[in-house]
């Protein structure tokens, strides 16, 4: 678990204090481009800062032409929220996986009185993305019409556990509430750009983004592993150069197994400072015991934006109809 992060002097400190060298001969360009590549390398998940749209200055996006930018200090995107309004409520945006991204709606018919039969205008292309209330409505009414001769399962629900069941894990509901305010909003990403099914409106980001200074500088995890890891990388491409003329370790014949040493060291230092990013605290641990316990996977918690995630579980034990 990381809670501090400290600049990239002070593992030039240590480079320079563990190194014997002077502030002549020293690559300080170099050494802070490699610290960079050391940090993204070690890539352990709870390095990078998370960060999202609306608050720490992070602007909330504004959809034009259908897509948003991606933000310059975006790493990993953890998710997105569409609403029509800049202040929400929010609504999940899932991620298009077909093959044709873009929907193709049917045209608007236009009548013409030399023609029996509407000619649509392929021309003037307008994308109809409103829902018909009446047939949603119907089928939220079938959905709990109480019909004796139906199975037990599709009676209406008088329990609190069969209206937990209902509310929570109907996928049909969702399908219902998602048609009345006109789709299911989703999303792909293309270079430089998050393109969505929407003409209009607002995008909320929740992503991941590399720690920097005020300078843009990158930040260290404060942790001795992180730490000594970035300086067995500093030393490798400080070395590198010798390795390739033959020189490095003093004779020829030692400049293979020097800087396969300096190889190994890196790498044991970068597993261990990735083990130890990833080794969760108290409280994470009891969140991962909630989600590990739970007798009712919510496999629909991306419709609600993960908000149960982590909590405990309230099962209602009913006894309803002889089970």
């Amino acid at each position: 678990m990381i809670y501090k992060y400290t600049k990239c002097e002070s593992v030039i400190a240590k480079i320079m204090a563990d190194a014997n060298m002077s502030d002549k001969n020293l690559r300080i360009t170099d050494i802070r481009e490699w610290i960079f590549e050391a940090v993204e390398k070690i890539g352990a998940p709870m390095q990078y800062i998370e960060k999202e749209s609306g608050t720490c200055g992070c602007p909330i996006l504004e959809i034009c032409d259908r897509q948003v930018p991606i933000p310059d200090d975006l790493e990993s995107l953890v998710g997105v929220a569409y609403s029509t309004n800049p202040t929400g409520p929010w609504t999940p945006v899932r991620k298009n996986e077909q093959t044709f991204k873009q929907k193709q709606h049917k045209p608007h018919p236009v009548h013409n009185e030399m023609q029996i039969g509407p000619i649509y205008d392929h021309e003037n292309f307008v994308i109809d993305e409103e829902a018909s209330y009446m047939n949603v409505a119907e089928e939220a009414g079938d959905m709990y019409q109480h019909v004796p001769e139906q199975p037990m399962k599709y009676k209406q629900p008088v329990t609190k556990s069969q209206l937990y069941t209902e509310f929570n894990h109907s996928q049909k509901m969702h399908n219902i509430m998602n048609a009345l305010v006109g789709g299911e909003p989703t999303y792909f990403v293309k270079p430089g750009w998050i393109v969505l099914n929407k003409p209009k409106g607002f995008v909320k980001l929740a992503y991941k983004s590399i720690a920097t200074d005020e300078r843009g500088y990158p930040l260290i995890p404060d942790l001795a592993s992180y730490q000594e890891a970035i300086y067995w990388y500093v030393m490798m491409k400080l070395n590198f150069p010798k390795f390739l003329n033959g020189s490095l370790g003093g004779r020829a014949k030692y400049n293979f197994n020097t800087y396969a040493y300096l190889q190994q060291q890196w790498h044991h230092y970068r597993n261990q400072a990735y083990c130890e990013a990833m080794m969760p605290n108290e409280g994470e641990m009891m969140s991962i015991k909630n989600e590990w316990n739970k007798l009712l996977p919510d496999v629909n918690s991306d419709k609600n934006l993960f908000k149960s995630s982590g909590e405990e579980q309230t099962i209602y034990n009913d006894y309803y109809y002889g089970y």
